[in-house]
């Protein structure tokens, strides 16, 4: 997505201003370290500090509140018949540990 004639840093418009977000290749789809969101952006900034002329500043975009940078999700879990504390950490352990063995 771009907007052309925007500036990010000052929030006007310019003609001689963009901004651009880039969309990467899903999760499953880049595996390798240097697929990364952080590589991408590295090569990125090598590429464009080649242009003199320009001030280009790639970088990550924030993350979404209450998702993260790399997604998951909020989950409240409340102890409505007064169950041991043990009980309900055994629960919550059961909880995350499915969690983590969802890749998608």
């Amino acid at each position: 997505m771009a907007i052309v004639g925007f500036s990010l840093l000052d929030g006007g418009n310019q003609s001689n201003s963009a901004f651009v977000v880039v969309r990467l290749k899903p999760f499953q789809d880049r595996l390798a370290a240097a697929d990364g969101a952080q590589a991408v952006i590295g090569r990125v900034f090598g590429g464009v500090s080649q242009i003199r002329s320009a001030n280009i500043f790639p970088f990550s975009l924030p993350p979404i509140i209450g998702l993260s940078t790399s997604g998951g999700f909020e989950y409240q879990l409340e102890n409505l018949e007064g169950r041991e504390p043990a009980e309900m950490s055994s629960v919550v352990g059961g909880l995350l540990a499915a969690a983590n063995q969802d890749r998608g």
